[in-house]
């Protein structure tokens, strides 16, 4: 049995291997065609909305269904582990997103083709 984690605890290689093995579960129950890097995208849509939105939002259009993870899986166990596994990637994504882009480290080094010496505006950098 695995220890419970804290949702703000990335995924591990062999718990994203989990994840998506969940998720091809979803992909053969529901008529909707579901992948992780589908989901991944679903989660980034999340990440980047103007307002929170709630599961009970999400999740029908996620699952293709009403009724929640309960209409998807078979057993109590897979609907839960699903959930801790979602939410932590979900959290995962929103911190990555949230902290990469910074607009002022953007313009402090500009883009280099690796193959010319000339130096590439970047969107955004004002020019002098």
């Amino acid at each position: 049995m695995s220890v419970s984690k804290s949702s703000d605890t990335p995924l591990g290689d062999d718990e994203i291997d989990e994840l998506a093995d969940l998720v091809d579960l979803i992909d053969e129950r529901t008529d909707l065609p579901l992948s992780l890097e589908g989901m991944d995208g679903f989660l980034v849509a999340l990440a980047c909305s103007p307002r929170a939105i709630p599961p009970g939002e999400y999740f029908p259009v996620l699952l293709d269904r009403d009724g929640g993870l309960e209409a998807v899986f078979e057993n109590e166990s897979d609907a839960a582990r699903f959930l801790s596994l979602f939410t932590r990637r979900r959290n995962e994504i929103a911190r990555a997103l949230a902290g990469r882009y910074s607009p002022a480290a953007a313009t402090r080094s500009p883009a280099r083709w690796p193959h010319r010496s000339r130096t590439l505006p970047i969107p955004g950098r004002c020019r002098r």
